[in-house]
């Protein structure tokens, strides 16, 4: 966490002009620095609400990309949350992405439920979900003509991504 400050105090107006009356729980659980809200509204739909300091246009720009990165990415995939909004404080101090809730059991928690060998085949299948979700942003780069680094891919990647039916769009 960015220290014990609640950044949703700063963005409450916005996020409740966004989502409307919600119950508001704060999630101390993850690995980011960002803070961490379930949104949870009257008709008990939830979504999740991530606030990270952006002290740095760089930081800004780079939360931007992984927000339109998270709306490319849920075309190929059931398992990325959809991407509903993103917002600044007036400053720019913060900013904030309203995303999909996933239902379900913290996969820390309940790992160690699972025998060996079922846990050896989850570990492959999100191995293959997190593959694919590389080779989809990948694809989605080589279409704007660049990768990372930006240069065409060649050879082997442009293979994989020319080839990958996984990946539509």
């Amino acid at each position: 966490m960015a220290g014990d400050r609640d950044y949703f105090i700063q963005v409450e107006p916005q996020v409740r002009a966004i989502s409307g009356p919600a119950r508001v729980s704060r999630i101390n659980r993850g690995y980011s620095f960002e803070q961490k809200y379930l949104l949870e509204g009257e008709d008990n739909t939830r979504f999740l609400l991530r606030i990270a300091s952006t002290p740095h246009p760089a930081h800004r720009e780079r939360k931007i990309a992984e927000y339109e990165m998270l709306q490319r990415l849920m075309e190929y995939s059931s398992l990325v949350p959809k991407a509903r909004s993103f917002g600044t404080t007036p400053d720019g101090a913060l900013c904030f992405m309203i995303l999909s809730y996933f239902y379900g059991s913290d996969g820390e928690e309940v790992l160690g439920m699972f025998n060996e060998k079922e846990q050896y085949h989850l570990g492959v299948r999100a191995g293959e979900e997190l593959k694919n979700s590389i080779l989809c942003m990948l694809l989605l780069h080589n279409r704007l003509g660049m990768t990372r680094s930006g240069q065409r891919p060649h050879g082997k990647l442009q293979e994989s991504l020319t080839q990958d039916s996984d990946c539509r769009g």
